[in-house]
């Protein structure tokens, strides 16, 4: 029998999927139910949000303020940086950073440059951190001061690059951002390319990393009876 929640659940979902509602439900070319008026990719979603919600705050971080226009500001200048450093399309980049604007905009930044987020978990420990990275192989590590401590010793030949965070966002990007030609082009992003890489808790064994592409991951706030 169907709670009250679930019965609200469902006539919320039916406004916003029904005749007139905010997102359209189609099948692609292997029959998959997918939204049909929702941007295909990680880049192109981030770009439309920060559009339609340009002067609206996004993040609070302290005493700075950063609109969804900075976010988009920000990241697509890092995206243009990652691909002067070399960054390709279907590279992975690791993130090893504590909550933060640098860890926001990087992600955004990574996905715009059409590479692989990988997301290395905060609170390993060095030979947590070799595990995963013996098995991604990223080409470069971005992190923070207390995470790039654990992260030196066992990164090989990966680049390591760490951010001042506690700094405001301009400042904190700094070691990625000077030194880099600008004008480096950004790849085409297609909604079946690798986007992220999770890890499991490793619970039951090691941890393994989880590959997803950019379909599931534009739809991941949403309720998952429509995928």
């Amino acid at each position: 029998m169907p709670s009250e929640l679930d019965l609200k659940f469902d006539d919320m979902l039916a406004r916003v999927v029904g005749p007139g509602g905010r997102l359209i439900i189609g099948e692609d070319q292997k029959g998959r139910s997918i939204v049909t008026n929702f941007p295909a990719t990680l880049p192109s979603f981030f770009r439309t949000f920060c559009a339609l919600n340009a002067q609206v705050e996004a993040i609070v971080a302290g005493d700075e303020r950063l609109t969804f226009a900075d976010l988009d500001q920000w990241s697509e200048q890092l995206a243009h940086a990652l691909a002067s450093r070399g960054i390709a399309k279907g590279d992975r980049v690791g993130i090893a950073m504590r909550n933060c604007p640098s860890w926001v905009v990087s992600y955004m930044a990574i996905a715009k440059a059409g590479g692989i987020a990988t997301l290395l978990n905060g609170w390993w420990q060095p030979h947590e951190m070799q595990h995963a990275l013996d098995m991604v192989s990223p080409k470069l590590i971005i992190a923070d001061a207390p995470r790039a401590k654990r992260i030196e010793g066992v990164c090989g030949s990966c680049k390591l690059v760490t951010l001042p965070i506690e700094q405001p966002l301009s400042a904190a990007l700094t070691p990625l951002l000077d030194g880099v030609e600008a004008g480096a082009s950004l790849p085409e992003v297609e909604p079946d390319d690798d986007a992220t890489i999770l890890f499991t808790s490793g619970s039951t064994g090691e941890s393994k990393g989880a590959l997803s592409t950019h379909r599931p991951l534009r739809l991941a706030s949403m309720p998952m009876r429509l995928a």
